[in-house]
């Protein structure tokens, strides 16, 4: 008798863990509303028009990528606009210095974002981001780093 109570357990495991997970997707794209640093699409990071940017620039301590053309600007604000997240958590505490950041400039200002190949900081939440999410940024910004510390050797 007790081999059947233990057997329906994992069932009931597994429901209790899919409602927790569709709680905590639920309750994140919900709290995506209320910031207006994100976009208004569950699941999508930003939301940019290219036609508004100015310019952009990805960067880390030592060099920066600028990107200035009609072409060069749509095309950043695509894969941007393409970034997709699956989790997100808020920061709890501060972490100092940075090794990769996006900047954008448009009439209403500068934004500037935190990023990895897999996650973005925006606000004061950390998005962790589908497929390769920003790594083509984060390789292009490292092998100009790799050229850069090869000419001051």
């Amino acid at each position: 008798m007790e081999k059947k109570a233990k057997k329906r357990r994992w069932p009931a495991a597994l429901i209790a863990v899919l409602i927790l997970l569709l709680l905590y997707y639920t309750l994140g794209a919900l709290l995506l509303w209320g910031d207006p640093s994100c976009a208004r699409v569950p699941g999508r990071v930003f939301d940019i028009d290219a036609a508004q940017l100015e310019s952009a620039s990805i960067e880390n301590p030592y060099v920066q990528i600028n990107f200035e053309s009609e072409a060069e600007l749509s095309a950043f604000a695509e894969t941007l606009n393409g970034l997709r997240w699956y989790a997100w958590l808020p920061q709890l505490v501060s972490r100092g210095g940075w090794e990769q950041r996006l900047t954008f400039s448009a009439p209403g200002g500068n934004e500037s974002y935190i990023f990895t190949d897999n996650c973005v900081r925006v606000g004061d939440k950390f998005y962790f981001l589908v497929g390769g999410g920003l790594a083509a940024y984060r390789q292009a910004i490292y092998e100009l780093y790799q050229d850069w510390r090869r000419d001051k050797v």
